[in-house]
């Protein structure tokens, strides 16, 4: 088994790798885990905010009745049946 080598006795080099190690391990992973949470965080207000905008009003509106208007069972799609549902006004 070899003794400790000579660019691992210097103070310097020792000092230079574990900033190294200690960036490429902790910092690094940190930050691409931050930048990526901030991204998430912009595109969940991003998508709320289209919701809000696109939010159909008929749907919340008293005097609005969904109707189920179903097609025949002749026209199944691999055993289920397609529902085709339309807003009517009372």
């Amino acid at each position: 088994m070899q003794g400790i080598g000579r660019l691992y006795q210097m103070s310097v080099f020792r000092l230079c790798y574990g900033l190294a190690c200690t960036l490429v391990e902790i910092f690094l992973p940190l930050l691409l885990l931050t930048v990526c949470n901030v991204c998430l965080i912009r595109a969940l207000r991003r998508s709320y905010r289209m919701q809000v905008k696109y939010r159909s009003k008929a749907a919340f509106t008293p005097g609005y009745v969904a109707a189920d208007t179903s097609i025949p069972d002749e026209q199944l799609v691999s055993g289920y049946k397609w529902i085709h549902v339309a807003v009517m006004q009372r």
